[in-house]
């Protein structure tokens, strides 16, 4: 009798399913081609995938099933961390999320899942069927899944933080060192570091029991349905409507978010934005000058020489005059003893073009991403801080360890005035000690250049000094401090623009003319160093960003160092400065710093990725972000780091008040500005 297993038939049948068979099919290549095919219809038609995933026999029985296990495992978890992430939306930040959007909640999730899927099922199918090949191709793909839940893990507290994921400019930053620091902080938290060891332990036992169960063959049609679950919404993500569209950020793949390059920046609100009602809003509010505590300032620094000092990039966080440890600048330090230290100096946007124009203007700077340092023929003719010093008979001068280009301010400042400064200079003009190779610029050549050019001079001059020395890449000229850590080298950026101070102020000693010279030094933002993982100037408001170091200094105005609380911005700088000079003071909307209180309302905008405006009201720093419907709030007093969102618990009326005003403020600027300078 015919042997029933030896009929085509039967034949067709078992095929698939026999491990001798099987085995052949693995050593002859000829077959490969209509093996490969049979994939396909294995896992759409005949929902075995038996190929993919491989039964209890195939390769030893396990790697494609424990593949198929990674996948589970990690659609299981980024669908609870991405319900986390969503509910923490709805809740925390009260989003209003649509229907459509929460459908495609996973799609981005799915598609990244189905890609790495796809790629280690297809090296488990194209490399040599070596056992220790397969092995290798198997943990790299248990690594890459489990980094890829890992970093889940990150993203929901990232969200619960800020309402939003990582974004390429932080993973950039990261890569460079700018935030080692903070990223070392985080991973050796405790709570973290127990909560990657438990979920990289479930992840180890779990993967392995699914990789039990797919072995058999009752459950060879669940990967089949996790597959459906990944490619449906995978392929919905792709849905051109979501690019049309401003979806809530918690719909996005974590993944996605941080690898999709976004523009650097914005340049300010929608057009769709209906402007709000202006009639009540006055910025800013006019009132009397009170110098009660010192009524014999105004015009004591008359005839006396002016230097103002930008110290590009330096943050107030690292400077011993506002309780940091470490000394590292001890010459402006004394420069501080006989002088005033302000407390609460801010700028409006955390950008050097906008620190430019609101000193020379003494306006509130467009709160767009526009400079008006950019458009230098606009700005010719208008009244300014420069031409103010310039009427009044002062030789002016204007340096920085720059290229002459950088926001266009060499050119800029060649209009600022009456006429352009006396002398006018770039780094490229400096000569090539200015910027060493592989370093930041070294000031102490500026000051140099300036001492010389003042040696000269028989009148009083104004002078303006832009040190570069503390900017972006932390590359020192000095090593005063050892370099372990992003803060190290930071703070030997500041070591090293601060001998340029002691160079300046031996110098004015030496020829007499220190009491003669009332000298401003101020920052032109902040900086953040891996706080919130911000870098650079910050995308965001926070403090580190927009809170900044003043100090004027004159060993005869002001004998003994003190502290003041006025809060105030670069814009109000201008109306002190001529009012000590004895010169015409007002200057648009620049007010006198001793005229302001300690509780005095700042106005914010940023440009760096998405939109962002902003207020300081009393201690309470409100931020809007409007492409993400975002608001937060924090109370700077109790909170000076800013790690509490107090969204939850402040009355909703305040909230939408504050919100409205600080629409008010970008529209009324904008019709401001575009009034003054036509």
């Amino acid at each position: 009798m015919k042997n029933p297993s030896n009929s085509p038939l039967t034949r067709k049948i078992r095929l698939p399913y026999t491990p001798t068979v099987r085995k052949q099919s693995l050593i002859n290549h000829s077959d490969a081609s209509t093996k490969r095919g049979q994939i396909f219809t294995d896992l759409l038609i005949a929902g075995r995938p038996n190929h993919w995933i491989g039964s209890a026999n195939m390769f030893s029985g396990t790697h494609e099933a424990r593949l198929t296990s990674l996948v589970i495992f990690a659609a299981g978890l980024s669908f609870v961390a991405k319900t986390s992430v969503t509910l923490i939306s709805l809740w925390r930040f009260d989003r209003i999320i649509p229907w459509w959007q929460m459908a495609l909640t996973f799609g981005g999730d799915a598609l990244c899942i189905a890609l790495l899927w796809f790629l280690f099922a297809t090296l488990l199918w194209l490399v040599p069927k070596k056992k220790w090949l397969l092995q290798i191709t198997h943990y790299a793909a248990l690594l890459v899944f489990l980094a890829y839940i890992i970093f889940h893990l990150l993203s929901v507290y990232l969200f619960w933080i800020w309402g939003a994921y990582l974004e390429p400019h932080q993973l950039n930053a990261v890569s460079l060192g700018y935030q080692q620091d903070a990223i070392f902080d985080y991973v050796t938290n405790p709570f973290f570091f127990t909560g990657i060891l438990s979920v990289s332990a479930l992840w180890l036992l779990g993967t392995r029991r699914v990789a039990r169960l797919l072995t058999q063959q009752t459950s060879q049609k669940i990967p089949t349905c996790v597959a459906w679950f990944l490619i449906l919404p995978a392929t919905l993500s792709w849905w051109p409507e979501i690019h049309r569209r401003t979806v809530d950020p918690s719909i996005v793949s974590p993944l996605l978010s941080a690898l999709y390059k976004k523009a650097d920046n914005t340049d300010g609100l929608d057009d769709s934005v209906t402007p709000p009602d202006l009639r009540d809003f006055v910025l800013p509010t006019p009132r009397p000058i009170d110098l009660s505590a010192s009524p014999t300032l105004w015009g004591r620094a008359k005839d006396m020489d002016v230097i103002a000092i930008v110290l590009d990039s330096v943050r107030r966080n690292n400077l011993a005059l506002y309780g940091y440890p470490r000394q590292t600048m001890p010459n402006l330090e004394k420069a501080a003893e006989q002088g005033i230290v302000f407390q609460n100096a801010y700028v409006n946007q955390p950008r050097s073009c906008k620190t430019m124009e609101s000193l020379m203007f003494g306006i509130y700077p467009d709160p767009r991403l526009r400079c008006l340092t950019w458009d230098a023929s606009r700005m010719a003719g208008h009244e300014s801080l420069l031409s103010r010093y310039q009427d009044a008979g002062y030789a002016t001068y204007f340096g920085t360890t720059m290229p002459s280009n950088s926001d266009n301010f060499v050119p800029f400042m060649k209009v600022a005035g009456r006429r352009p400064p006396d002398r006018v200079l770039g780094s490229e003009d400096l000569g090539p000690d200015v910027k060493p190779r592989k370093v930041n610029g070294d000031d102490r050549v500026l000051v140099r250049d300036y001492l010389r050019w003042h040696a000269g001079e028989t009148k009083s001059t104004f002078a303006f000094l832009w040190f570069m020395a503390a900017h972006i890449p932390y590359r020192s000229v000095l090593k005063h401090f050892d370099e372990e850590k992003v803060s190290d080298r930071y703070d030997n950026c500041l070591y090293t623009a601060d001998t340029a101070i002691g160079e300046l102020l031996e110098d004015l000693r030496a020829r007499g003319r220190l009491e003669k010279t009332l000298l401003l030094f101020f920052s032109d933002h902040g900086q953040a160093l891996g706080e919130h993982l911000e870098s650079l100037h910050g995308s965001s408001l926070y403090d580190m960003s927009v809170r900044i170091p003043v100090v004027l200094s004159n060993p005869v105005l002001f004998p003994n160092r003190q502290n003041l609380p006025q809060r105030f911005q670069i814009k109000d700088l201008s109306t002190t400065l001529l009012a000590l000079s004895g010169l015409p003071e007002k200057l648009r909307q620049s007010e006198n710093i001793f005229a302001r209180s300690a509780d005095e309302k700042i106005y914010f905008s940023n440009v760096f990725r998405d939109f962002k405006l902003g207020m300081l009201r009393d201690d309470l720093k409100f931020v809007f972000r409007p492409e993400r419907r975002q608001v937060s709030v924090y109370d700077t007093k109790q909170d000076p780091k800013e790690d509490h969102d107090l969204f939850k618990t402040i009355d909703p009326a305040l909230l939408a008040e504050m919100k409205r005003e600080t629409l008010q403020y970008y529209f009324a600027q904008l019709n401001y500005l575009q009034s003054e300078f036509p």
